[in-house]
């Protein structure tokens, strides 16, 4: 379904620059070529970005006219994506911290001044997913962490935290199995 009504103009405009100046292909100086305008809504409301985009113009050069992006942009939204990373982590924690529903969720996102649809949290809650197995997927950052943790059973602290964090505490269907720091053969969790 189409938008109804138009989205809040933002009301502060950020302008993000690349901190690397020279290509990563070949080490020669990159040229500021052209800007990029992209609106995003955050907790503290909308903000348009505008983005100075970088490119190697040396012909022999693997990277040759590719765009090169702001650094800081990957730290404030996903790509091609209208929400930053507040929102979703705001979402991400009322979901499986809090144990909020779908409609819940959307009218605290509401009563903040986040202008969302109720489809849209629903959208970001996949986000937020991905992402987390993204984190979870880095097994050395998870050893890390449960070592810093003090879990003496890998697998017993694996398991605890995929249930917390997924907030399947009651699901008989959880599985786990791969290479991650749980165990080795897949192993059913029942309640």
């Amino acid at each position: 379904m189409a938008r109804i009504s138009i989205r809040e103009r933002p009301d502060r405009e950020e302008v993000l620059w690349p901190m690397q100046k020279a290509c990563p292909a070949c080490g020669h100086p990159m040229r500021l070529r052209y800007d990029n305008a992209r609106t995003l809504v955050t907790l503290a409301g909308p903000v348009r970005l505008r983005l100075k985009i970088r490119r190697c113009e040396r012909d022999d050069c693997a990277r040759h006219h590719r765009p090169y992006r702001p650094e800081a942009e990957g730290a404030i939204a996903l790509p091609e994506h209208e929400f930053g990373l507040d929102v979703i982590a705001l979402v991400g924690r009322l979901r499986h911290r809090e144990h909020r529903s779908v409609p819940e969720i959307h009218k605290r996102l509401r009563e903040q001044g986040v202008a969302i649809a109720e489809r849209s949290v629903t959208n970001l809650l996949d986000r937020y997913d991905e992402l987390l197995a993204t984190t979870l997927g880095d097994s050395a950052r998870l050893r890390q962490q449960m070592a810093a943790q003090g879990a003496c059973d890998p697998g017993a602290g694996w398991l605890a935290a995929r249930c917390r964090t997924r907030g399947a505490v009651g699901d008989p269907r959880l599985h786990f199995g791969g290479d991650l720091a749980g165990p080795q053969s897949a192993l059913r969790h029942r309640s």
